[in-house]
């Protein structure tokens, strides 16, 4: 897989991510499939549309389902609305060893923005 960062073409995410200190979550979306998108939202906002295949743990709960529910060695793209429940729960999954990938740049907009797939109960996918 070819994955353009902004500075260079690289071969795998894994290729990707060494020695990258942040991405922007556009070219964060363009790792589909070679992470796992978490999503903080609250159980509400999830109903509302979420990125497909995404693993929902709301905010509050990270701490305490992260184990079981997330896979230390698959990097980790964590988004909500707008960015910042997602910057906290970085640093408590970084805390507890798991490998993620920071991101700037706003929240779940920006990831259908930059065209991944998101479904919703009205919309289905789009």
């Amino acid at each position: 897989i070819l994955v353009m960062l902004g500075l260079s073409f690289v071969t795998t995410a894994s290729d990707a991510l060494e020695g990258i200190s942040e991405l922007t979550l556009a070219q964060a979306a363009q790792l589909e499939g070679e992470v796992v998108y978490l999503d903080v939202l609250s159980s509400f906002e999830w109903w509302q549309g979420h990125v497909k295949r995404a693993v929902h743990i709301p905010h509050q709960d990270v701490s305490e389902k992260a184990e079981a529910m997330l896979n230390r060695d698959t990097p980790i793209v964590t988004y909500c609305a707008v960015g910042g429940r997602a910057s906290r729960v970085v640093k408590d999954l970084e805390a507890m060893g798991f490998r993620v990938v920071p991101v700037t740049g706003g929240g779940f907009k920006e990831l259908v923005d930059a065209g991944l797939i998101v479904t919703s109960p009205t919309q289905g996918f789009r």
